[in-house]
């Protein structure tokens, strides 16, 4: 006698445990999928990233070179008294020139891929900026990090922390910016605060000055990193990156 009860508890089981099944398969598929977006976009960005670094030194050397034998092949004739007044005047102005052209290349060179990133590391670069950043407006600063990271994440958060501090000074009207990076188990974890008015972040999101936000959250993500944003006595920031 066929046990229809039977019948119907061994079915129910049999799909719930191939629903299971089919849930965990495409959990499991997602997530290969999410890890395969984000290593496709580490690889643009490691290409991107190398591709700057040529073009930075490509400018730096070339166009930078060619600019000072010019410079030196004019201030060679700078001063020479058979050359008429109206001559010399215009080498005077050349050279200026050549001076702005130089410098122009030099900040295209470092907005590329900054020049002290390559030669000393994302400490070297962040410390160039706060020199910039302190003789430009009144703000104190304090910056930590002892641990070895790899370029591409270097640049990344270079920006990140450029960004950081550009909010600081242009919307939060701070005097006082701390930064502090240091190594975890398998990851680097960056801690960034400062004692401005701060601000409502999601609110600040949906506005044109909160392009520097999206940008910062679609580096995080990039990185498989996250980040948490808290407003109490000014912003703070925390951030952790797989490595």
């Amino acid at each position: 006698m066929i046990n229809f009860e039977l019948i119907i508890i061994t079915g129910t089981v049999v799909f719930l445990i191939l629903s299971l099944l089919f849930i965990f398969l495409a959990y499991e598929f997602r997530k290969k999928i999410n890890r395969d977006q984000n290593e496709f976009y580490k690889s643009i960005i490691q290409c991107e990233i190398s591709e700057r670094q040529r073009i930075a030194k490509e400018i730096h050397d070339g166009i930078g070179g060619l600019l000072g034998m010019a410079k030196f092949h004019l201030s060679n004739l700078q001063g020479i008294k058979e050359l008429p007044l109206l001559q010399n005047i215009e080498i005077v102005n050349s050279i200026k020139l050549i001076d702005l052209a130089t410098e122009e290349s030099r900040n295209i060179s470092n907005e590329l891929l900054p020049a002290s990133i390559v030669r000393f590391g994302l400490k070297g670069a962040v410390q160039d900026l706060i020199k910039i950043y302190k003789t430009q407006f009144n703000v104190d600063y304090y910056f930590n990090c002892n641990c070895d990271i790899n370029i591409t994440l270097q640049a990344n958060m270079y920006r990140i922390i450029n960004e950081l501090l550009n909010n600081s000074r242009k919307y939060a009207n701070a005097n006082n910016v701390e930064i502090d990076i240091v190594a975890g188990f398998n990851k680097i974890l960056m801690h960034y605060s400062d004692n401005g008015i701060g601000f409502d972040f999601n609110q600040m999101k949906q506005t044109f000055e909160g392009n520097g936000l999206r940008n910062i959250e679609n580096r995080v993500t990039l990185f498989n990193g996250k980040f948490q944003y808290s407003n109490n006595n000014g912003s703070i920031y925390n951030f952790e990156f797989q490595v």
